[in-house]
C-alpha cells in the first residue's frame, strides 16, 4: 500500500501497521517505521516512491516485498507517471542492494521489446534507473549486462517501436537510458563477434544484399538527432541534453575534428539554412561543454544571432527557436565565460544587442502572443550577463547597454501580461538591491524606491490577494526622471489602453499614471508631450490604439490644461493623430478611440474645441453607419456636458436625436450632408 495511487489507502494501510506494532511489537523496525510513514508523510506520492521507500528498504524483511511488489504490478501500470515513480523507487532499492537489482535485470530486459507499450516503456525506464542507480554508489554493470543494455536502443530502431500509440514515450525512455549509459560509461565498440552476430540478426528482417553495421555511437547519435528534430518540445529538450551528456562523457578533452565537425560543424550549417528543424540545433548548440566548442564559439554565437532574426516568410517564423537561441546564448556565455580565453568584448556586445532585440520581440500568430517567449527568455538571460560582466569586470561593456535592458525591464514589468509582469518585476527588485543598481541614472533613488520588503512578497499578478496593484504606483513615480520617462510611460499604456488588458488592471495602471502626472512639473509634462508625439510618428503600430486612449484619460483628467500654450499642442496632436487614421485604412476600433479622445480634447475650448468638433461632424458624415451613430452620440454627450445656450442646445439635440445615423448608405446619401451642414451652421 505504500505505493498505491490512492492517498486514502495509504493512510489506512499505515494506520493498520501502527495498530499492529502498537499491539503485537513483532515487526522489524515498527517503531522506527511508524515515525517515518505516517499521516502526513504519505500525502506526498513522490516522497513514497524515494525518500519512504529507500527508508523501508533498508530493513532486509521488507525489501524483496518491495521489490517484487514493484515488478510484478507497478512496472507495467497503466498511468506513465506511476511507471515513471516505479522506476525512482527501483533506484533507491538498488542503490542499498546492487546484487539483488542484477537479478532482475534480465527480465526487464526481456521486455522492452514487448508488444504492451506499458510494459516495454516501464522496463526502459527500470533499467535506466539501475543503471544510474550503480553510477551513483561507484560499481560498475557487469559487461554481459552492459552489452545487453547498449543493445536495447538499437533494438527500438529495427523493431520501429518508435512509430504509431506511446512513440513520444518511447523516445523519452530511449533518452533517459541513453543519458545513464553515458554516466556509466559503458563501452561503445562492438567486437568482431558482435558486429557477426548483428549482421545475422539484421538480415532475418532486411532485404539489403549487403549488411552494414554502423559503429553504436552513430547509432546512438542518429537517434539522438531524430529525437532533437521533432515537433515535441518534452522530446526534443530529453534529446538535447542526452548529446550534451555524450559529448561531455566521451570526449571531456574536447575530442577530435571529426567528432567536432560531425556533431558542431553539422549544426552550425543547418542553423544557416531557412528550415524548420533550426529550433533543435539552437538549442543543442549552446549544451556543449567548453572544451568541445572551443574555436568555434564566434561562429556558433553568430548563427545563434542570425536564428533570433524575425522572418519574412510566415512559414518560417518559429518564436520558440528564437527562444531557443537566446537559452544557448546564455548557456555559451556562462559556460566559456569573459576570462583571458573566454568571448571577446565585441562577440559579447553582439550577444546583448541580440537580445535587447528579443526583448522588443512582439510577434503575435494564431497563438497568440508567442513573442512573449522570447522577451522573457531575453530578460533573464540578460540579468544573468549583465551581472556576471559587472561583477568582474565593469568595462567590459559600456553602461548605456545596463540602462537600455532596466528600460525595457521596466516596459515589461508595467505589461498587461501577468506572466511577463511578474517575470520582469522580479528581475527589477533584484537589480535595485545588488550592485547593477549603482550604474544605473539616480541610482540612489532607484535602490531605496524598490528598498520595500512588501515588494519581494507580490506575485505580480492579477490573481493575487495582496494590494499587488501598489506596485504600479511605486513603478510610476520614476516617470519623473527623463532617464525612465519614455520606458515607464510605453508599459503603463498598454495596461492601460489594450484590448486584452483587465478592467482591474486598467484602473490600477490608471490611477497610478494619473496621481503620478499630477506630481510632475511643467517641464516634465512638456517631455511627455514630446514623447507622445514620437510615438504617434513611430511605425510601431502595436502601441498606437493604447497610447490614444490613454491621452483620452489624461485630457479628461486635465494633465494637459497648464501647457501654455495648449492650442499649439493640441493643433500637433490632432495633425498626426488624423495621419495615423489615415495610414490605418479607417480601422473602426481605431477611430472609435480617436472619436473619444477628440470629445476630451474639445473641453479645452478655444481652437480645439472648433476644430475637435469640425472633425466629429466630419465622422458623422462617415461611409460606416456604426461610426457616424458613435460620433453622434459622442458629440451628444459633450453637448450635454457643457454650457450651452437653451436655443442652440434644444436644436442640436433634436437633430442629433432623430437622425436615423445607423440607416444604409443609399438613405444617407439623400439627407446625410444636409444634416451635417445644418448642425454645421448651428455649432458655428
Amino acid at each position: 500500500s505504500l505505493f498505491d495511487r490512492n492517498i486514502q489507502c495509504r493512510r489506512a494501510a499505515a494506520a493498520a501497521f501502527q495498530e499492529n506494532v502498537g499491539r503485537q511489537g513483532k515487526f522489524p523496525g515498527g517503531i522506527d517505521i511508524i515515525q517515518k510513514v505516517n499521516y502526513f508523510s504519505l500525502s506526498n506520492k513522490n516522497d513514497c516512491y524515494t525518500s519512504i521507500c529507500s527508508f523501508v528498504a533498508t530493513y532486509n524483511e521488507y525489501r524483496n516485498y518491495l521489490l517484487d511488489y514493484i515488478l510484478e504490478t507497478k512496472v507495467d501500470h497503466w498511468d506513465p507517471i506511476i511507471r515513471n515513480l516505479s522506476s525512482k523507487a527501483l533506484y533507491e532499492i538498488s542503490k542499498i542492494d546492487p546484487e539483488k537489482s542484477l537479478e532482475i535485470l534480465p527480465k526487464l530486459i526481456e521486455k522492452t521489446t514487448h508488444r504492451d507499450l506499458h510494459v516495454r516503456h516501464g522496463s526502459i525506464l527500470c533499467i535506466s534507473q539501475i543503471v544510474l542507480a550503480f553510477v551513483e554508489i561507484n560499481l560498475e554493470v557487469p559487461i554481459p549486462f552492459q552489452k545487453q543494455i547498449r543493445e536495447i536502443v538499437p533494438t527500438i530502431e529495427r523493431n520501429r517501436l518508435y512509430r504509431g500509440r506511446g512513440a513520444e514515450l518511447m523516445r523519452i525512455s530511449a533518452c533517459s537510458l541513453l543519458n545513464s549509459i553515458f554516466l556509466a560509461k559503458f563501452s561503445l565498440k562492438y567486437t568482431k563477434d558482435e558486429v557477426e552476430e548483428l549482421k545475422s540478426i539484421i538480415k532475418k528482417t532486411s532485404r539489403a544484399r549487403r549488411i552494414i553495421v554502423k559503429p553504436l555511437m552513430h547509432q546512438y547519435i542518429e537517434t539522438l538527432e531524430e529525437n532533437i528534430n521533432h515537433p515535441h518540445e518534452d522530446i526534443q529538450t530529453a534529446g538535447v541534453e542526452t548529446l550534451s551528456q555524450l559529448a561531455k562523457c566521451y570526449f571531456p578533452d574536447g575530442g577530435g575534428d571529426k567528432i567536432k565537425e560531425r556533431l558542431v560543424g553539422k549544426y552550425i550549417d543547418l542553423m544557416g539554412k531557412e528550415n524548420s528543424l533550426r529550433r533543435g540545433y539552437a538549442l543543442i548548440l549552446g549544451s556543449f561543454h567548453k572544451q568541445f566548442i572551443v574555436g568555434s564559439c564566434d561562429e556558433i554565437i553568430n548563427q545563434l544571432i542570425f536564428g533570433m532574426r524575425f522572418e519574412k516568410d510566415e512559414q518560417y517564423r518559429d518564436p520558440e527557436r528564437r527562444r531557443n537561441c537566446a537559452t544557448s546564448m546564455l548557456n555559451i556565455f556562462k559556460e566559456v565565460g569573459i576570462k583571458e580565453d573566454g568571448l571577446s568584448s565585441e562577440i559579447v556586445l553582439e550577444i546583448v544587442q541580440a537580445l535587447l532585440r528579443g526583448m522588443r520581440d512582439y510577434s503575435i500568430d494564431i497563438n497568440g502572443d508567442t513573442g512573449s517567449l522570447v522577451r522573457k527568455e531575453s530578460s533573464e538571460a540578460l540579468y544573468q550577463i549583465f551581472d556576471i560582466i559587472f561583477s568582474t569586470n565593469s568595462e567590459y561593456i559600456e553602461t548605456l547597454y545596463l540602462v537600455e535592458y532596466f528600460n525595457r525591464l521596466l516596459t515589461l514589468s508595467l505589461d498587461n501580461s501577468d506572466k511577463l509582469r511578474k517575470c520582469a518585476g522580479k528581475l527589477v527588485l533584484k537589480i535595485s538591491s545588488n550592485t547593477l543598481c549603482d550604474h544605473l541614472p539616480n541610482s540612489e533613488f532607484v535602490s531605496n524606491l524598490f528598498s520595500n520588503e512588501e515588494l519581494e512578497e507580490i506575485s505580480w499578478d492579477t490573481e493575487e490577494t495582496y494590494s499587488w496593484g501598489s506596485t504600479f504606483s511605486i513603478l510610476t513615480q520614476l516617470i519623473r526622471f527623463s532617464d525612465y520617462r519614455k520606458a515607464v510611460f510605453e508599459g503603463i499604456i498598454m495596461s492601460i489602453g489594450d484590448k486584452n488588458s483587465t478592467q482591474k488592471l486598467e484602473n490600477v495602471s490608471k490611477s497610478a499614471l494619473i496621481e503620478n502626472m499630477k506630481l510632475s512639473d511643467l517641464e516634465e509634462k512638456k517631455e511627455l508631450v514630446r514623447i507622445i508625439f514620437s510615438t504617434i510618428k513611430s511605425r510601431n503600430r502595436r502601441i498606437k490604439l493604447p497610447l490614444i486612449r490613454t491621452l483620452t484619460i489624461l485630457f479628461n483628467s486635465n494633465i494637459f490644461n497648464e501647457l501654455a500654450p495648449p492650442d499649439r499642442f493640441t493643433e500637433i496632436l490632432l495633425r498626426l493623430i488624423e495621419d495615423e487614421v489615415k495610414r490605418s485604412n479607417n480601422s473602426i476600433l481605431l477611430i472609435s478611440s480617436v472619436i473619444d479622445l477628440y470629445t476630451a480634447v474639445a473641453k479645452i475650448g478655444g481652437t480645439a474645441r472648433d476644430a475637435c468638433i469640425d472633425k466629429l461632424l466630419n465622422y458623422m458624415n462617415h461611409s460606416y453607419p456604426r461610426i457616424r451613430y458613435f460620433s453622434s452620440q459622442a458629440l451628444l454627450q459633450y453637448l450635454t456636458e457643457q454650457e450651452t445656450s437653451q436655443k442652440r442646445f434644444n436644436e442640436t439635440i433634436d437633430i442629433l436625436k432623430n437622425t436615423e445615423w445607423n440607416c444604409e448608405n443609399n438613405l444617407w446619401e439623400k439627407t446625410g450632408q444636409d444634416t451635417i451642414d445644418n448642425l454645421r451652421n448651428i455649432l458655428n
